[in-house]
């Protein structure tokens, strides 16, 4: 049986990491762990392996639950997967054998990706442009920006050659105070549309800010020391709780799907008022 606690700085690597070990097998994800995810795990499919993928922070008796299960000796065919998220790593349960750290990678190894990233998409840059990528979005330092990120804008240059112009248009950097007003504007599609109008229709910052809004909202599923202030927080939590931990994961797939698309405005602005539920 397969069971990994993944500890990550970079959710693309988590996801890489998942989707190995979980390759041929039938996906369950959830933000909890109960008797109903043994069963399940215990279950031997008729059409194939399961792998049950838990996200986020457990409540103490869950995680309890979770660490016996790891230590247990399982004769199944199923897969368990713990990703964590900004969990406090210091705990007993991530001492554990079953635990795998993925450190952003970096350097040479980093460029040498981005390199690899270019040839499979049509999309060659020199290793001098790559590097500006690298510094201008401060990946190595700067845990809001994932691989995603980087990817998703060598990819929208496919075509064409990348370069600095593209790089500053398309990986914005993220205004916190945007990401706050259009969280705050959530639920008002009178008032969220206006404000889109008023960011001067730059669509790829709008995705970026509302990015960020949704990492703060995983966040706060799992702890409440992220770093922004009293009254943030408030408003944050008066909406933190309108989707799921997976609801919230989704959206940000879709949205890091749609930074890579080349759609008109309109067409943009509609997809993103539709993740919004809007």
């Amino acid at each position: 049986m397969i069971k990994e606690i993944i500890i990550s700085e970079d959710v693309y690597l988590a996801d890489q990491r998942v989707a190995q070990l979980t390759e041929g097998y039938d996906l369950v994800r959830t933000s909890s762990f109960t008797e109903a995810e043994i069963t399940i795990l215990r279950q031997q499919s008729l059409f194939g392996k399961t792998a049950v993928v838990v996200s986020g922070k457990l409540e103490k008796s869950e995680e309890e639950l979770l660490e016996r299960f790891l230590e247990e000796d399982h004769r199944l065919t199923s897969a368990l997967i713990y990703l964590p998220g900004y969990e406090d790593h210091r705990k007993k349960i991530f001492r554990s054998n079953h635990t795998l750290k993925c450190e952003k990678l970096k350097g040479s190894e980093l460029l040498n990706f981005l390199v690899q990233i270019g040839k499979d998409n049509f999309a060659p840059a020199d290793t001098e442009i790559l590097r500006y990528l690298i510094e201008y979005s401060e990946y190595e330092s700067e845990a809001k920006i994932s691989l995603y990120d980087l990817i998703g804008v060598i990819k929208s240059s496919t075509g064409s050659v990348l370069t600095k112009e593209h790089i500053e248009k398309t990986l914005v950097r993220i205004d916190k105070e945007d990401a706050f007003k259009l969280v705050q504007l959530i639920g008002d599609t009178e008032g969220l549309v206006e404000y889109m109008g008023r960011l001067n229709a730059n669509l790829h910052m709008i995705i970026g800010a509302l990015l960020y809004a949704f990492r703060i909202m995983a966040k706060l599923k799992i702890s409440s020391d992220i770093g922004i202030t009293s009254y943030q927080m408030n408003q944050y939590m008066l909406i933190k709780d309108k989707w799921s931990l997976e609801q919230i994961v989704e959206k940000m797939k879709l949205l890091n799907m749609l930074k890579e698309q080349h759609e008109s405005n309109d067409v943009m602005k509609a997809f993103i008022l539709s993740v919004l539920d809007v």
